[in-house]
């Protein structure tokens, strides 16, 4: 493993180890910046399908369905589901 470690330091030297660095970290906070506009809303912003059913009159089963089908704006992971309350205050039942 050493030997491996010296060759690759005998080939990439620090002017080129920077050149390639440049180029990667630039991609890197481009990536960033995308990522910021995607993200969820905090935690605090979202409902579980009992919370959301309770506060707009539907059942949770039809909440979770509309999660899962795109009507309902939320999130579905593996078998949690969380939506938001800005839907909710609107139709409060």
């Amino acid at each position: 493993m050493t030997e491996k470690k010296l060759y690759l330091t005998t080939v990439l030297d620090p002017t080129s180890i920077a050149a390639i660095q440049a180029p990667i970290l630039e991609r890197l906070a481009a990536l960033e910046a995308r990522l910021a506009d995607v993200r969820p809303p905090a935690a605090a912003e979202w409902l579980t399908p009992a919370e959301a059913a309770e506060r707009t009159g539907l059942s949770d089963e039809t909440i979770r369905r509309g999660v899962k089908s795109g009507q309902i704006p939320g999130l579905h992971v593996a078998s949690a589901y969380r939506v938001s309350s800005a839907w909710c205050e609107g139709r409060a039942g």
